[in-house]
Parts: structure tokens; C-alpha cells; sequence
């Protein structure tokens, strides 16, 4: 729910279409679960064991292949981090099962259980880890209390045993890895990072506190407030003379929570706190029985995870939520009185329908951008500009004016105006793509180098400027800039500009100095 849209039209209405399905799920799955009741649940954590047991042994698969003990690229899931949480949000529903008072049932939730802490450990999402172990923690804690299973001295010592197990299985398994384990666990820059993104997102936050940004444009006001104080986090995008700062395109503030805020303002945050809020209601309400028990510690596990990383991008977490606020809500003693407000009301499941049937046009749309997008890539790779230029024009028939990383279509378009010394027609693409997005450096960037080529001096330093702003190390801006400078015989400025720069190649790789010597003068030529 936001005031605002999107910069880009279509992922507005895709995301708008996402949460009706959303809404639509948990209506369609309380429904199931108060028709069905214990088949619903069988069925369900038959399916878990299932498709754990099928991860589990790809899993040692490919660990076996690359002789090692780390899962990085997932096929089916793309990120390490959202398999992690996703498999995080299955385990309650394996808990519950194993006090089943049938031992086959007990039995199954117990291997995928087993099974599904062995996979978190090989993902090596650390937040994930540590929600897992935090969570199984505090359900021992409870639960001895109630059962008092065990003493309060043999308690303290198997949590203890299990937190330090944790923290050196690194250094154990490093041993027999072809790899460095221990830097994934223990190094800190991808938390300073975070840390990064939140601290300037809080400023986004106090800016558009009650409407926010809107839908999707966290990612196109971040730039604004700079990138010089993100670390360096893989040396993909490592640049010489950079050994502190990056140049990147930030997607996601890695804190699901604060994106929400940023982008929906207090108004639509304030609907995370009431339900927050309703499920503490209920819980405190039904005497701590085990299973709310259960879900409500893995819930506050969930927020913990949503705060370090970003599962609300993915909508297989929405549904795996809404299987878990069904639940919640099933077991509930009001469940009949919420079953009469919500299931028998047809106009709310008629417009859900309509609004269902509607958007896979749009989804269908936005499918059929990325594939459009993609062979955007494709022919700028292979430098054929004249097809940069027809698939960038192709995207404007489907309501979609930026790419997954906010670059517009526009600059696509620009660049391969550009390559083919259309400078004018170039221009005017820039100058869009600008209008669109006013903090992509790449645009900016663009944007004046070529109103510096049209004779548009003026323009172009303020631009530059305004690219170094942003990120003070962005090469391309600072060597355009000081040819600037250069031309204007300000000589002075084109030294300092370039100072750092070559003075940081000189440390780190003197090789490189002469090349970027010659490029230096190529292209104060030109």
C-alpha cells in the first residue's frame, strides 16, 4: 500500500497485482485449511519432506562436485540468502509435526529438520544461521520450562555447546574445503554495508516520512544521498586505485523493514505494526499453546531475517507467510468469527478475482519486458548498436521505462545513438533517461559527456560534478571532467582531480599507470 507510484509504470502495477494475489492466497488457503483441517497439514509437511529431501541431495551433490562445502549459486532461487530464508520459513510447520502423536510423522519432521539445518549451514547465509539458532533456542528454553524435560544446568550447557559448534564449524570444515571459509562467516564488510544502506536510508525515511517514495523507487533516490561509503564487496567490481569505495548500482536496501517504510512512508508501514501487533494479541490470548508457540518465535525469527536481508522481493516467501498467518489464525479459538468476516464475504473474493484475472495481463507484460531487456544485453555485448536501439524503442509498448536496475531504456537507446555518431538524437535520449532517473551515475554521466560533445559546456561540468557527488571515485566522470578542465586550461584542477587517481594506480598496480597515462592523453586530444 503506498500514496506514491513507481518512476516506472508497470512495476507499480505488477507489484499492486502481487499483493491481490497475495491476499487472494490467504483467503483461498484458510479456506483449504478450516475445509480440510488435519489433510490440509499432512499433505503440506509431505510436501516439505519432499522438496527438502530433493534440495538436500542436490545440495551434497554439488558439494561433492566442487569439493567444497558451500552453496552460492541456487538455480532455482538465484540467491543464497533468499533459498536460506525460504527454507527458514518452512521449519515451523516440521516443528509442529514432530510432537505429532504419530512417530512416522515424528520421524519425517525429524530428517527435514535435520536436513534443512544442514542446508542453511552450507548456504552460509549467516543472518539465517543465526535466526535458526535463535529460534531453536528459545523453543527449548520454552518448552523445558513447561515440560521441564531437562535440568536448567544441562540446558545452559547444551545451548552453549550448540552456539559454539556453530561458530567454529568454519574453522572445522575449512580443513576439507578448497576455499577460504572463514572469510565468509566471520568478514565484516558485507555488515558495514548494510549498516551503510540502513544509515542512509533512516535519512530517505525522516525526508518522506508519511507517504514515502514510493513503490520501487528506493533504488532511484538512494543514489542522491552518494555511494562513497560503500565497501568494496567483490572484486567484480573491484577498480584500480578503489581499494576502500565501489561504483555500484544498489538494488535493495537489504533491510526489508526500512525499504517499506522508505517507500510506503508511515502509512503503509503503520499496516506491518497492526499485524505485529493482532498476532500478539492472539498468542497472549490462547495461553501460550505449543503450536502458536512455534510459529510466533519463528515469526519474530522472520523479522530478525528481514532486517539484515530482503525475502519480501521473492513471492514464494509471501505465500510460504501466508500459509504461516492461516495457520496462526486456524488454531486461534476465534477462528469462526474471523472465518465469518473474511470467508463468507463474496463481493471481497469477486474483486480479488477481477483483480487476479486482470494483472496476468499485466505480469504477462512484464515477463515479456525482461526478455526484452535481456536481449538489450545481449546486443550491447556484442556491440550491435542498431539492435541496442530497436529493443530499446520496443520497450516503451509495454508500460516499462527502466530496467531491474533502474536504468532507463532511454540510455540504452542513447548509448547506441551514441556508437553510431548520432549525437543529437543521443542526446535527447540522455536527457530523457535523466528525467527518469536524475541519479543513475551511468545517465548523469552520459547525460553530460555528450552536452559536452554538443558544445554545452556549462551543463556538462555541472552534470559531472554531480556524477562525482554521488560517487567521488567514478572514473569515466573524473577523465571527462578534467578534459574539461583541460580545455579551459585550468590545469590546476585537472591535477587535482587526478591526483588521487594516479596516485593510487601508482601504489597498487604501477603497470597500469602508463596505460592510464596513454588514455589520459587520448583523451585530452580529442
Amino acid at each position: 500500500m503506498t500514496t506514491k507510484w513507481s518512476t516506472n509504470p508497470l512495476l507499480s502495477i505488477c507489484e499492486n497485482q502481487k499483493q491481490a494475489l497475495i491476499i487472494s492466497t490467504f483467503i483461498l488457503i484458510y479456506f483449504i485449511n478450516s475445509v480440510f483441517k488435519k489433510i490440509f497439514f499432512i499433505s503440506l509437511n509431505i510436501s516439505i519432506f519432499i522438496f527438502i529431501t530433493i534440495f538436500f541431495f542436490f545440495a551434497v551433490y554439488v558439494c561433492i562436485k566442487n569439493k567444497t562445502f558451500y552453496l552460492y549459486d541456487i538455480p532455482f532461487s538465484g540467491n543464497k540468502n533468499l533459498a536460506a530464508s525460504f527454507l527458514f520459513m518452512l521449519l515451523p510447520f516440521s516443528c509442529i509435526n514432530f510432537f505429532n502423536k504419530r512417530k512416522k510423522s515424528a520421524i519425517i519432521s525429524l530428517l527435514t529438520l535435520i536436513m534443512t539445518a544442514l542446508i542453511i549451514i552450507l548456504l552460509r547465509s549467516r543472518v539465517v544461521l543465526f535466526s535458526t539458532c535463535f529460534c531453536f533456542s528459545i523453543l527449548l528454553i520454552s518448552f523445558n520450562f513447561r515440560k521441564k524435560i531437562i535440568t536448567r544446568k544441562w540446558l545452559r550447557f547444551l545451548i552453549i555447546v550448540i552456539g559454539i559448534s556453530v561458530l567454529s564449524l568454519p574453522y572445522i570444515v575449512n580443513k576439507y574445503s578448497n576455499e577460504n571459509i572463514q572469510n565468509s562467516y566471520i568478514n565484516f564488510t558485507s555488515l558495514n554495508e548494510r549498516m551503510v544502506l540502513l544509515n542512509k536510508t533512516k535519512y530517505m525515511i525522516m525526508e518522506h516520512f508519511m507517504k514515502g517514495v514510493g513503490i520501487g523507487n528506493w533504488k532511484i533516490i538512494f543514489p542522491s544521498y552518494g555511494l562513497n561509503e560503500l565497501p568494496q564487496t567483490a572484486d567484480d567490481y573491484y577498480v584500480p586505485g578503489q581499494s576502500q569505495f565501489i561504483n555500484v548500482i544498489v538494488q535493495r536496501c537489504h533491510n526489508d523493514l526500512a525499504q517499506i517504510f522508505a517507500e510506503t512512508g508511515f502509512i503503509g508501514f503503520l499496516i506491518l505494526i497492526l499485524l505485529f501487533f493482532y498476532i500478539c494479541k492472539i498468542y497472549f490470548k490462547n495461553n501460550y499453546s505449543y503450536k502458536l508457540t512455534i510459529y510466533f518465535i519463528f515469526f519474530i525469527g522472520f523479522l530478525l531475517i528481514s532486517s539484515f536481508d530482503f525475502p519480501k522481493e521473492r513471492i514464494e516467501h509471501s505465500f510460504a507467510m501466508c500459509v504461516w498467518l492461516c495457520s496462526f489464525l486456524f488454531i486461534n479459538k476465534e477462528k469462526r468469527k474471523f472465518k465469518l468476516n473474511i470467508i463468507s464475504s463474496r463481493l471481497i473474493l469477486l474483486i480479488l478475482l477481477t483483480i487476479n484475472v486482470i494483472g496476468l495481463y499485466f505480469i504477462y507484460r512484464g515477463i515479456t519486458a525482461e526478455k526484452l531487456y535481456k536481449k538489450i544485453y545481449i546486443a550491447k555485448e556484442k556491440k550491435n548498436w542498431q539492435n541496442v536501439v530497436i529493443f530499446s524503442k520496443e520497450t516503451g509498448k509495454l508500460y516499462t521505462s527502466m530496467d531491474n536496475f533502474s536504468i532507463p531504456a532511454r540510455w540504452y537507446e542513447g548509448v547506441g545513438l551514441f556508437m553510431q555518431n548520432k549525437f543529437n538524437d543521443a542526446e535527447k535520449c540522455f536527457r530523457s533517461a535523466y528525467l527518469l532517473n536524475p541519479n543513475n551515475i551511468y545517465v548523469i554521466s552520459n547525460y553530460g559527456i555528450i552536452s559536452e560533445i554538443n558544445g554545452k559546456r556549462e551543463r556538462a561540468k555541472t552534470l559531472l560534478l554531480k556524477t562525482l557527488r554521488i560517487s567521488p571515485q567514478f572514473k569515466d566522470a573524473k577523465i571527462n571532467l578534467a578534459r574539461i578542465y583541460f580545455k579551459e586550461r585550468a590545469f590546476k584542477s585537472v591535477i587535482n582531480l587526478l591526483k588521487t587517481e594516479i596516485n593510487d594506480y601508482s601504489q597498487s598496480k604501477p603497470e597500469e599507470l602508463e596505460k592510464l597515462s596513454l588514455e589520459l592523453i587520448s583523451t585530452f586530444k580529442k
